[in-house]
């Protein structure tokens, strides 16, 4: 067997063995780049507010009264408050379920909640475990099941896929650079028989998509398999030892009353939005019975996660005691930290929520494409040997 076919049997039985999820995997994808724009439409009483002043409640006072209808008792993701004076501020309540093997069942409550930061009017509280998108992302994620089942089953069909659009592009490759090797690599005959038709277009959309198809399944696998995410920050800095994250929380004492206009809590809200006026949004977390210090994160833009900053603030004081801030991560920390908008195209705005969005369709097309190539094939090869079987049966004629 030369290499070229073995080649083909390879990515023949990669294709056959992880088709059907990748189909998934590319129309769920596909979906979901552009599910803020789409969310904001039946949310927008929710997420603008219907009085706007000039100044808004204390952050103490907003936090308290939105962990209360809420039903818990500290906002664990903290509230976040947004540089559009028109919005609402929002908390996400999260907490896993017992051990299940769905994805429905191993949550137990995930809310967003929605307030007024003028007047404290709770505007409403959305269940996220129902939305459409979140459902969207929960079979993307792990086919809607529990992660310790689902996970493993995604990652390796994204490993999959991305060794198949390797064997692709080999297989691709015209063996003769002349004008009939060139044929049906880069560009398709819509004339053509529907069988010739097929595979031009399995052939040509999966050159055209295949470095948005790298980057987008190598970036999926940086959720389950850590030497993705060694090797990104190998790319920055040249050493696979990854740094941390982010700054731990130091203990501290409880915080100061929440009464004053002057709390520690409104200090460094005040603090963070000083230093990061032309932010989108800044989160508050608060401390909670282990009274460790106050943490802001920055998010610089709408939609976008790629340039985070973490500031920690002294419970008691109000005073900037520890910080991580975007401008002086290294190279490797900023290659991790844009990873999730590469994968969902937010990196460059709308021209690459696009390509994401067209190669998420690619993507699942092409199991489809490459089936219909092998299936009739593989009938015909089948129906040929019964009948070669049932000649050898009978016997030659006459006996």
């Amino acid at each position: 067997m030369s290499f070229r076919a073995s080649i083909k049997k390879v990515h023949l039985w990669l294709g056959l063995s992880s088709g059907l999820v990748v189909f998934i995997l590319g129309v769920t994808g596909a979906l979901f780049v552009f599910h803020q724009e789409i969310t904001q439409w039946p949310r927008y009483d929710l997420r603008h507010a219907d009085v706007v002043k000039s100044r808004t409640l204390p952050l103490s006072q907003l936090h308290d009264r939105l962990a209360q209808v809420m039903g818990v008792k500290r906002l664990r993701y903290g509230i976040t408050s947004f540089r559009d004076p028109a919005r609402n501020w929002q908390a996400v309540t999260f907490r896993r379920g017992e051990d299940n093997w769905t994805y429905f069942g191993s949550i137990k409550d995930y809310r967003t909640g929605y307030i007024n930061p003028y007047t404290g009017r709770v505007a409403g509280i959305v269940n996220e475990e129902q939305d459409f998108f979140q459902i969207v992302k929960g079979i993307h994620w792990s086919l809607l099941l529990a992660e310790p089942i689902g996970q493993p089953i995604v990652a390796c069909s994204a490993l999959i896929f991305s060794v198949m659009l390797l064997s692709g592009l080999i297989l691709w490759w015209p063996r003769r650079w002349n004008r009939s090797g060139r044929q049906g690599r880069f560009r398709t005959n819509c004339k053509a028989p529907w069988k010739r038709l097929n595979i031009d277009l399995h052939r040509v959309l999966g050159f055209y998509a295949l470095v948005v198809l790298l980057v987008i399944g190598f970036t999926g696998l940086y959720w389950y398999f850590p030497f993705v995410q060694k090797t990104f920050y190998f790319l920055g800095t040249g050493d696979f030892t990854l740094p941390e994250s982010a700054p731990s929380r130091v203990a501290n004492a409880s915080p100061a009353s929440q009464t004053d206009g002057e709390t520690p809590l409104a200090k460094a809200y005040a603090i963070a939005w000083s230093r990061f006026p032309e932010a989108d949004a800044i989160t508050f977390t608060l401390p909670g019975a282990d009274g460790k210090t106050i943490e802001a994160q920055v998010q610089p833009a709408e939609g976008r996660y790629d340039q985070p900053s973490v500031l920690l603030f002294d419970s008691q004081s109000g005073r900037l005691v520890k910080q991580r801030l975007y401008s002086e991560m290294n190279a490797g920390e900023k290659l991790l930290a844009m990873n999730y908008d590469l994968h969902v195209g937010s990196i460059g705005g709308l021209c690459t929520k696009l390509l994401v969005f067209v190669a998420g369709l690619i993507a699942a097309g092409l199991p489809v494409t490459g089936f219909l190539y092998w299936y009739p094939t593989w009938k015909h090869k089948r129906r040929s040997r019964q009948q070669r079987k049932s000649a050898i049966a009978e016997g030659p004629a006459g006996y």
